[in-house]
């Protein structure tokens, strides 16, 4: 059967120009299997160059041409929520203004004194102030009593200036011009005309030349540093010109006026609310300390009035207070503190008043001088309750005491004289041991003296008294009024 159908590759003989005769049933299982083969290889080939690198890999798709999708794009893919739409364009919501579809466009306009400008490469918008605005006049709406009113500054909170504010600006930059030309001439130091200021040389020139250059601008300060030695009778002064002398290890303040201009003005105005009781606030504090070891006199204030004036009333310290409410009001006060716990020792006083005079006295000599007056001219006289008051703290026992309320010592014509008009003019209103007690004193002459016809009354109505009837002699006693007994003063010696 073999020999019947031999084999034949009828491939074989196609290509080799022969033609083909039969085919066995092997052969074309054979050529199947080739062909299969064939076709796997062929497929695999081409399979793995899609994965790999070569010459026909499908490259990732972009923007204009399509390909495989890339890990970043599946992504972003990944990340586009449901109900998404395609070019969304439009602005969500700015400023309560909602976009009204999803291709509403939102314009950006540049008003008055404002230029909007675009960047299409970019991408970006610029809103640019252009400061060349001039808006409409309205200051008026601003004022107190306008529309749109700026509250007035305070000294926490900035705001409008007011009217007394800016009057008191005014002032006090008159009084400033006056005083310093301008903030060059402020200070102006001697050294800078000359002086050496090294403690021998005589500086009396430079300190004269920089007074005359002061002047020429209108006024000024002089400094004149430590050391500075100068003869201040031979320099002339002005007014309007300071001297700042540091020269005597202090700081001089020298003023001299030829008008009646006060050299230095400190003003507080205290306008706030509340405060602490017994806590002071002062226009001006000093502080001095003095050590243990010191034995000079050492004055927290001292004011030295040199008058040669013919007239007026010349006061070295002078304390005014002027009572516009209900609060209690002190022209001075001076307090002496024991610091010390329980001493003793050493003085403590709250004032001490001296007079160093010379020759007699016509009565233009006092030590201290109480007058009362009237507040408003225009009113009535004024009363005051007590001209000079002497007891404890607030009026409370507890506070403390005085040994003695009034103490003179020395010579006297008289230790006190009271004139005057009065109803009375000595009345004990307290409660005493003994009203008036001359028992310690020492008296030459009367230890109290009465003139003839006056009366010793001898309880509080005055109806019982007694008193001396010069014109017979007498000093008779009376009740009422009506004579009830008298002893005879005149002839000899008589026991009564």
């Amino acid at each position: 059967m073999s020999d019947r159908y031999p084999y034949r590759n009828t491939s074989e003989d196609i290509a080799n120009g022969a033609p083909p005769l039969y085919e066995t049933p092997l052969g074309a299982q054979k050529k199947a299997d080739a062909a299969r083969e064939a076709a796997e290889d062929v497929a695999d080939k081409a399979l793995q160059s899609h994965r790999s690198q070569g010459g026909n890999e499908h490259p990732v798709a972009t923007d204009l041409s399509s390909g495989f999708m890339s890990g970043p794009d599946k992504s972003k893919l990944d990340s586009v929520l449901n109900g998404a739409e395609p070019n969304q364009n439009a602005f969500s919501s700015v400023n309560n203004l909602t976009a009204k579809n999803e291709q509403d466009s939102l314009n950006v306009v540049g008003l008055t004194g404002i230029d909007v400008t675009t960047n299409p490469m970019t991408n970006t918008l610029s809103i640019t102030a252009t400061g060349t605005a001039t808006p409409g006049k309205h200051a008026s709406s601003h004022l107190p009593s306008g529309s749109d009113p700026i509250p007035i500054a305070t000294d926490t909170e900035g705001g409008l200036l007011s009217a007394a504010d800016f009057k008191q600006i005014k002032s006090n930059k008159a009084s400033s011009e006056k005083i310093l030309a301008n903030s060059q001439d402020a200070y102006i130091n001697i050294k800078d005309f000359g002086a050496l200021c090294n403690g021998t040389n005589d500086d009396t020139t430079a300190v004269q030349n920089a007074v005359n250059f002061a002047k020429s601008k209108g006024g000024g300060i002089v400094l004149l540093p430590e050391k500075t030695t100068f003869n201040a009778g031979n320099v002339t002064y002005y007014e309007d010109v300071f001297i700042f002398d540091l020269s005597q290890k202090g700081i001089n303040i020298n003023d001299y006026v030829s008008s009646p201009n006060p050299t230095m003005i400190l003003r507080r105005n205290a306008q706030f609310n509340g405060g602490t009781p017994g806590f002071t606030n002062s226009a001006m504090t000093t502080y001095t300390t003095v050590g243990k070891n010191v034995t000079s006199f050492e004055w927290g204030i001292t004011s030295c009035l040199y008058n040669s004036a013919d007239a007026g009333e010349n006061t070295s310290i002078y304390g005014k207070s002027v009572k516009y409410s209900t609060g209690p009001t002190f022209a001075g006060v001076f307090e002496a503190r024991d610091g010390t716990g329980n001493s003793t020792s050493g003085a403590l006083i709250g004032l001490e008043v001296d007079v160093f005079c010379n020759g007699s006295d016509t009565g233009s000599r006092v030590g201290i001088d109480i007058v009362v007056g009237k507040g408003v001219d225009a009113n009535a006289s004024g009363v005051a309750s007590v001209g000079l008051r002497i007891g404890p703290q607030n009026g409370d026992n507890r506070n403390g005491s005085f040994a003695t309320g009034i103490l003179t010592a020395g010579n006297f014509t008289n230790a006190i004289n009271i004139g005057g008009g009065s109803v009375r003019g000595i009345t004990l209103t307290g409660s005493f041991a003994v009203g008036i007690d001359t028992s310690s004193g020492t008296f030459s002459s009367e230890a109290i003296r009465m003139g003839a016809n006056q009366k010793f009354s001898f309880e509080s109505t005055g109806s019982i008294y007694m008193s001396y009837n010069s014109s017979n002699g007498y000093i008779e006693f009376f009740r009422s009024g009506n004579r009830v007994g008298f002893i005879k003063t005149l002839g000899p010696d008589h026991e009564l």
